[in-house]
């Protein structure tokens, strides 16, 4: 008990802060890997240094000088193939050091961009009852021109339920890429998407809901998915999938996700007096 207490009384609070900020670090590691190829990876380095640990107390200097070796030169070789993680996370971490939103301005533009989700809201709605598949993208600071792979079609548009259905009209040349919305207007479409790499995805979610995933973990956008095959409305946001949506649970969601309303008291009301 002494030794306990003496323990504790050499403790300083920096050493806490100091214990708190590794775990905080190793927590964040295993989140972003899990469920991706990258974990995988972590396993079989992990093995690696309990073969050299093990190695070492046995006196087995041959395979503990190769092994020593093989970790030193795959540090960089990690580096490397973890690039797009450590990108991820460094992208994560200025999001949320600096914060983003879709839309900053007065109550007009605020209004305005409740308009823009109310017509998503509703051609998603008209999708999912038709079955046509669709998936829409809204860029908040990360511009997404550099992220679209390919060529696609630029556009010019006000953001109406009707340009959404024309755009995904079944067999139509721009019906199966992504399109964009930015500063509350269309401004691309026929975009093609980074699909995730993670592997435990359901079997019932296919090419777009990985493009629709894929493009939120490497940006800070939102983009909503329509399921061809169930109808089913999906949204991503930073790599994270909600299922299932119906079109008001959609719109509700993106008002929270796009519409900054923290300190404006004004909008608050607004939206109050409108039912949400």
């Amino acid at each position: 008990m002494n030794s306990v207490l003496d323990f504790l009384s050499r403790v300083k609070i920096t050493d806490v802060i100091d214990v708190l900020i590794v775990t905080y670090v190793v927590y964040e590691l295993i989140h972003l890997v899990s469920g991706t190829k990258a974990a995988q990876i972590i396993k079989g380095i992990a093995i690696l240094f309990v073969i050299t640990l093990i190695s070492s107390l046995l006196q087995l200097n041959t395979v503990n000088y190769i092994l020593r070796n093989t970790i030193q030169v795959g540090l960089l070789a990690v580096i490397i193939l973890f690039q797009p993680e450590l990108r991820k996370a460094l992208e994560k971490v200025g999001r949320k050091a600096f914060g983003g939103s879709f839309m900053k301005g007065n109550d007009d533009e605020f209004e305005e961009t409740a308009e823009v989700i109310a017509q998503v809201c509703k051609a998603a709605g008209v999708f999912a009852g038709k079955r046509t598949g669709a998936i829409i993208v809204f860029e908040r600071d990360i511009n997404l021109d550099e992220i679209v792979i390919g060529k696609y079609s630029k556009v010019d548009s006000l953001v109406t339920n009707t340009m959404l259905q024309n755009i995904f009209y079944p067999n139509t040349p721009m019906h199966d890429g992504a399109v964009i919305i930015r500063n509350n207007r269309i401004t691309a479409a026929n975009c093609y998407l980074p699909l995730t790499g993670i592997d435990s995805l359901d079997h019932e979610m296919g090419t777009r809901h990985r493009a629709g995933i894929g493009v939120t973990e490497v940006s800070d956008c939102v983009s909503v998915m329509v399921s061809e095959e169930t109808g089913k409305i999906s949204i991503a946001v930073e790599g994270v999938i909600e299922r299932d949506l119906t079109a008001a649970a959609l719109e509700k969601r993106l008002k929270e996700l796009l519409i900054e309303s923290e300190g404006q008291t004004e909008t608050k009301k607004w939206f109050k007096g409108r039912g949400n």
